[in-house]
């Protein structure tokens, strides 16, 4: 919080004239409705503007929509806020410096266009935003929050936030890939400053991208402008914890420290706003901290780039929220050829994990895999009731429509006896929590098997009683692995609830173990 007191005592120290103590460098709220309309009168096909709701104060709550014109069933959605303009200035004035990049002729921006549709709220505190000298702070004027005032359900009090009303609106309608959110400071003065950060949010451990690889994608693009970023937990080189761990809670990250005597912000899982799309739609967050507009340019431009690049790991372009469930080795994902089918059943399949059972053989044989998926709590009854493979190998045989033959051929040699993997040789299974049946799958659904062996080859697979080719089977590598992965259409998950794959394979080289290795 910036009061006029502290605001002039920082301008005096700054040696800034008496003048300037109440300028602000940045545009008043009137200035940026202004450009947000003639952005969209000097680009109607590119920008589309829209009021959302109003604030406590009657303010208009902007909203935008920028996406090039045509077919959009292949583009990623991208929400971009600023939840704490507000008093936080420079987050909207970030913002807004993005859409104005995103509406130019680089070469970047068109292709940004081409392959997303943005939703953009710059200012979504505007009472806050006009008086950021008050005490009201970051929260709206009846002291509501829109970017902390959540639950898992939404706002906590809808009717005393209607600026978090309107995002959640915006969060329901995209079900985006990312959610991007830009912070920053209330520009007080010229020459003002403050560490900037990719990714990381300093008041909740919760709250920062899946994929470190991003946020260091993030942070080279601005460091290449000259723009310094702060690896907070990182470089304070500090594990996460809590204090129960019997450990000195100093040693633990704690978050942002203040002064003695001024409190302290204490970085624990919190629910805020990026965190009910994250668990309603697996929207990966983005929350980013800019002093500096052109910072803030830089590091979305590498992040849009994302979504049209394809990421380390996956086989085709769009940002990394593919996987819904993984047990270490394989993973269940979305399912879909464009980035419209794969939304759908992402959002689907997120919500509906309770009711995914699925494993694979262990131990793990080199050259040969046993994997199943149930998707219905029947189907785990009646087929997983014993996960030994020797017990899984007699259900089929007993329940029928199976290859058992070709089952027993894949664990033959598997040891019954006791070991690491437990008293026998297993179907090592993960998900499965739920207790109530959520439906067939809608949308489809996709098994991505994953062998540590980038030059397997000979790959024979098999989907319950029959043999795969492509489209079903798309085989390619990545990140060292050989993929395997076994696209399921909505016509069949709908109908079916158990998938049983075998798979046998080259893995293409000899690796030495234990004594062998020394020798």
């Amino acid at each position: 919080m910036m009061n006029p007191t502290r605001r002039n005592l920082l301008c005096a120290l700054a040696g800034l004239p008496a003048a300037a103590r109440a300028a602000r460098p940045s545009p008043s709220f009137e200035r940026i409705a202004e450009l947000l309309a003639a952005w969209q009168k000097g680009h109607p096909r590119l920008f589309r503007l829209e009021t959302a709701g109003r604030s406590v104060q009657g303010r208009p709550l902007f909203a935008a929509t920028l996406t090039a014109p045509g077919d959009g069933s292949n583009k990623e959605h991208f929400l971009l806020t600023a939840l704490h303009a507000g008093q936080e200035h420079s987050g909207a004035t970030g913002v807004l410096r993005i859409v104005k990049w995103l509406l130019s002729n680089h070469p970047e921006a068109v292709r940004a266009r081409a392959t997303h549709v943005f939703r953009i709220m710059p200012v979504v505190n505007p009472d806050s935003y006009a008086n950021p000298d008050s005490t009201s702070g970051l929260a709206n004027a009846l002291g509501e929050d829109p970017y902390t005032g959540w639950s898992v359900d939404g706002p906590r009090d809808p009717a005393r936030c209607p600026e978090a009303a309107a995002v959640q609106q915006a969060i329901d309608t995209m079900q985006a890939e990312v959610h991007g959110d830009v912070h920053g400071n209330s520009l007080p003065f010229e020459g003002v400053y403050q560490l900037e950060s990719s990714g990381r949010a300093y008041s909740n451990v919760t709250l920062r991208p899946y994929h470190a690889a991003l946020t260091r994608l993030m942070d080279e693009a601005a460091l290449a402008g000259g723009y310094a970023s702060d690896g907070v937990e990182e470089d304070a080189e500090r594990l996460f914890g809590a204090s129960g761990l019997g450990i000195d809670q100093a040693k633990l990250w704690a978050g942002l420290q203040t002064p003695a005597g001024a409190g302290s912000v204490v970085s624990r899982p919190r629910i805020y706003a990026a965190l009910y799309g994250y668990n309603k739609y697996h929207t990966m967050p983005v929350a980013t901290e800019s002093a500096w507009e052109e910072s803030a340019l830089l590091r979305y431009r590498r992040l849009f780039r994302v979504g049209s690049e394809v990421w380390p790991g996956e086989r085709v372009p769009g940002y990394p929220v593919r996987v819904i469930a993984k047990d270490i080795y394989n993973m269940v994902t979305a399912y879909g050829s464009t980035a419209e089918q794969r939304r759908k059943s992402r959002v689907e399949l997120w919500n509906k994990q309770g009711v995914l059972s699925f494993g694979m053989n262990r131990p793990w044989p080199a050259g040969r895999m046993l994997f199943v998926l149930a998707t219905s709590i029947a189907a785990r009854k009646r087929w997983l009731a014993d996960t030994t493979l020797t017990g899984f190998l007699d259900t089929a045989r007993r329940n029928g429509g199976l290859p058992a033959d070709r089952i027993a051929s894949i664990i033959a040699g598997l040891p019954t006896t006791p070991g690491q993997w437990g008293p026998s040789s297993n179907l090592s299974l993960a998900g499965g929590t739920g207790s109530s049946e959520l439906g067939p799958i809608e949308h489809g659904l996709t098994l991505r098997l994953r062998l540590p062996f980038a030059k397997a080859g000979s790959h024979d697979v098999w989907l319950n009683n029959e043999p795969l080719r492509a489209p079903v089977l798309q085989i390619w590598t990545g990140r060292g692995f050989s993929n395997v992965e076994i696209n399921l259409p909505p016509e069949r998950t709908r109908k079916e609830d158990l998938f049983v794959v075998t798979l046998r394979y080259n893995p293409g080289e000899t690796r030495t173990t234990g004594l062998a290795s020394l020798e």
